[in-house]
């Protein structure tokens, strides 16, 4: 597990200074949502805290690819990021279960999917800043590669 920890750290930009691994998938506390309709208040596993959304990129996402295959002695890394800005928010799927959004942090901009949120809508639609747990991947599915979120969980970002 110390070869995982190692190569999340790399690939998160050891030299940031942002980067802080949980000692064994560190639980966000203080009130965030899962994203299931009706959940109850659970602690959501977090693999490495980054301290921006701006630190995710290609060279992270690759690293993160390389310790596939993912099952369930294996889970896909979970990360967590402060402060993302929801931009825009729109209902996914026939029946609006799911939701896909634009985060933002300085200088980039994510696409996000978050399925079985389409409960959160109506609050999530106002926008704002949140803190997030994601897992980032390649998207193909619309010309030239680029980074998605899935979102697993989300609170609103403490006030400064």
């Amino acid at each position: 597990c110390r070869r995982h920890w190692n190569r999340v750290r790399d690939a998160a930009g050891r030299g940031t200074g942002g980067f802080r691994p949980g000692p064994s998938r560190r639980p966000l506390r203080r009130g965030a949502d899962e994203i299931r309709p009706d959940p109850p208040r659970r602690r959501v596993a977090i693999d490495a805290w980054l301290t921006s959304l701006s630190e995710v990129g290609a060279p992270l996402v690759n690293e993160l690819r390389h310790l596939a295959p993912f099952g369930s002695g294996n889970p896909v890394p979970q990360l967590a990021a402060h402060d993302a800005l929801i931009t825009e928010v729109r209902p996914l799927g026939r029946d609006g279960n799911h939701l896909s959004m634009s985060l933002a942090a300085p200088g980039q901009a994510f696409r996000a999917v978050a399925f079985q949120a389409g409960h959160l809508y109506e609050r999530l639609r106002r926008g704002g800043s949140f803190d997030v747990v994601f897992s980032p991947r390649w998207s193909e599915g619309y010309g030239d590669p680029r980074i998605e979120l899935e979102l697993k969980a989300l609170r609103p970002a403490p006030a400064a």
